[in-house]
């Protein structure tokens, strides 16, 4: 059932860790946010960096993952509990979703697969295109991430995308190459719900998230300019922001 293809773990992944391998063309991102009782956090937390995250680091090892990973609401909306997972341009992204869910599913078993559906009542799952992200960052243990959704024009994306890529990515690339920042990226719809552009931005542990974040947005309008500026707002018309510590994630493979 397709609402159901992120519940892998447990029933059950932007870039990733959110940063990924070279790809000749872009990733595909599945994102599916939960709502689970706050108690109950902790020990999914190491539920699944026992059994879940070997599963999909085994995938990421032979290629079949681009990255997966796990991450938990510091403030936000009332979804506090999010999955990732990626998959490599041309290969078949529900196809391999549902190979990781068998996995992990096999690995937790029955007890802590419906001990998760008791205390994860709800939840949403979207499907994006990665359309760019910074490299070689360094995050630590649990990096800070600020995602924030926009609904925008479906005739703007594009331009948004070569915008970004020609401008925005570059500075964001600049404070990870410096340090400041883990890493950052934009992704677009595919499939889900109405908010269609997804930017993000994370910090390495320890390091101050709204101050970096700051910095990275002052410098990145500094350099679109008001003219750009105001256009983005005119087809960008809603967002939300959610901040998320990292709980875990898979690692690239040394080639």
């Amino acid at each position: 059932m397709a609402t159901r293809f992120f519940f892998t773990a447990l029933v059950l992944a932007l870039v990733l860790p959110l940063t990924a391998q070279a790809q000749d063309g872009p990733p595909t991102a599945g994102i599916s946010h939960w709502k689970c009782n706050f108690g109950y956090i902790g020990d999914l937390v190491d539920e699944m960096n026992e059994a879940g995250l070997p599963v999909a680091q085994q995938m990421v090892d032979d290629g079949t993952l681009v990255g997966w990973g796990m991450m938990t609401h510091s403030w936000g909306d009332e979804w506090n509990v999010l999955f990732y997972l990626a998959t490599p341009d041309g290969t078949d992204f529900m196809e391999t979703a549902g190979e990781l869910q068998k996995r992990q599913i096999e690995a937790f078993g029955d007890e802590l697969n419906a001990r998760f559906l008791e205390n994860c009542t709800e939840h949403k799952d979207s499907i994006y295109t990665w359309r760019m992200f910074t490299t070689g960052g360094e995050g630590g243990e649990n990096p800070t991430m600020g995602v924030s959704y926009w609904k925008c024009n479906l005739g703007y994306v594009g331009d948004l995308f070569e915008e970004m890529r020609e401008v925005g990515l570059p500075i964001a690339q600049e404070m990870v190459d410096d340090g400041s920042l883990f890493v950052s990226g934009m992704m677009t719809h595919a499939w889900g719900d109405e908010w269609n552009v997804m930017f993000y931005t994370a910090t390495p542990d320890g390091m101050p998230f709204i101050d970096t974040a700051e910095e990275l947005n002052d410098r990145q309008n500094e350099a679109f300019g008001d003219e750009s500026g105001a256009r983005f707002l005119e087809n960008c018309s809603e967002h939300k922001d959610n901040i998320y510590t990292w709980q875990m994630r898979t690692e690239v493979p040394a080639n």
